[in-house]
């Protein structure tokens, strides 16, 4: 018996992947935070798909989470076929207003967690007829986006390692893709930025269940790039195209509006 194992899962795009992979018959392993969303995730999946579920309380912004959850696995038997990083944060605002203490924890979530799972789950993945690495990463891991600084810069980390990586393991059983959506309402603070980004914001927002659908079709087929949504899609063909002042100075101006507080 082989597991999926989902991290960031009690909600969201980690839950809409979760159910998108028990329709699929894949026995799964959900990482989140401490509470009740969790279990109460873990325990709709089984008993709506019937598969097994296994769940784990973690904290993926402690540094030493990437080993908790490996050797957790190790020590149940778990084995792990398909490997989702979903772990992260966002943010919007300007750079020199917020604290170096929540810049550090979302490096620490959208980069440092990844590459220690990943490390971690690699040679076992490698072991398998088959095996999956999906890094969640953003449309604005494709350019630089003022106001979204750290934010933009670590998915572009998350893209980067993604494809090298890819690379390396071209000649495995592992196949390595990367997830970049664009807003997908995942909750109340992300639809306040997705409407602070204005026009363009609203008609390329996403929501989850369509992009968990189309993620889990592209990374078995072996996508080395997803985008879910044609909008999304042009828009980051029409950002490739145009000058890079010019991305900076159409993304400066919308992501300069400032996210109302509900």
């Amino acid at each position: 018996m082989t597991y999926t194992l989902i991290t960031g899962a009690s909600a969201g795009i980690g839950r809409a992947i979760a159910e998108e992979c028990a329709k699929r018959n894949m026995n799964l392993i959900l990482v989140a935070l401490p509470g009740p969303e969790l279990k109460e995730v873990a325990l709709s999946i089984q008993t709506l798909y019937n598969v097994s579920v296994e769940c784990l309380e973690q904290d993926l912004s402690d540094e030493n989470a990437p080993e908790i959850i490996y050797n957790w696995c190790q020590q149940n038997k778990l084995e792990v076929d398909m490997l989702v990083n979903n772990v992260g944060m966002g943010h919007k605002g300007s750079f020199e207003e917020t604290s170096n203490t929540f810049y550090s924890k979302m490096m620490m979530l959208n980069m440092h967690t990844i590459v220690g799972l990943t490390r971690l789950f690699l040679p076992g993945l490698k072991d398998l007829n088959k095996g999956y690495i999906l890094n969640v990463g953003s449309l604005s891991a494709l350019f630089p986006v003022p106001y979204k600084s750290v934010y933009a810069a670590s998915k572009s980390f998350v893209l980067s390692f993604s494809m090298a990586l890819r690379q390396e393991v071209k000649s495995t059983s592992v196949s390595v893709s990367c997830l970049c959506p664009n807003g997908v309402v995942t909750s109340d603070e992300v639809m306040r930025r997705i409407e602070a980004a204005g026009p363009v914001g609203k008609i390329t927002q996403s929501l989850p269940g369509m992009v968990a659908k189309k993620a889990i079709k592209d990374l078995l087929n072996n996508k080395a790039i997803i985008i879910p949504g044609i909008l999304n899609r042009l828009l980051a063909f029409i950002a490739w195209l145009l000058p890079k002042q010019t991305v900076l100075n159409i993304g400066g101006h919308f992501m300069q509006k400032p996210v109302l507080e509900a």
